[in-house]
């Protein structure tokens, strides 16, 4: 339903909005927080090759980060962008090499988070979004 201009400018503002958001994050994420995060990459490693359920689980860690950020007005945005590029995010991963890598990008914006790391987790992050990104338009692209 969206047009390829407005598609692009969602993920770009999606891109900057995850950062923000995890940046606030290292600096309020709680250990519960962090728990719940632990839950969502286990619920991805072993769903490897069930990717409707392992992107499932990528939007729950997303979801957690954003709510660990303390901003509701950020959280409430980030949700509403995430639910306009939904099919885009199905259609992002297309097989277990791409959840592999996502895994791994996942994995190390938790260690940063959990090291409470500003400078880690926004490059982790920033890291993550780009591959996210181009993952993101390429399945985007392929349906045009």
């Amino acid at each position: 339903m969206l047009g390829e201009p407005r598609t692009r400018e969602l993920v770009e503002l999606r891109s900057g909005l995850e950062v923000q958001a995890v940046e606030l994050a290292a600096l309020r994420v709680t250990d519960e927080a962090l728990e719940r995060m632990q839950t969502d990459l286990d619920v991805m490693a072993k769903n490897l090759d069930d990717l409707a359920a392992f992107v499932e689980a990528d939007a729950a860690f997303h979801r957690e980060i954003a709510a660990a950020s303390g901003n509701m007005v950020l959280e409430e945005l980030l949700q509403s962008i995430r639910s306009l590029l939904r099919i885009w995010v199905d259609r992002a991963l297309t097989d277990e090499g791409h959840a592999e890598a996502a895994l791994r990008e996942h994995t190390a914006i938790f260690e940063a988070l959990r090291s409470r790391d500003a400078s880690a987790v926004s490059e982790t992050m920033r890291s993550h979004m780009d591959t996210a990104s181009r993952r993101l338009l390429a399945g985007f692209d392929a349906a045009q």
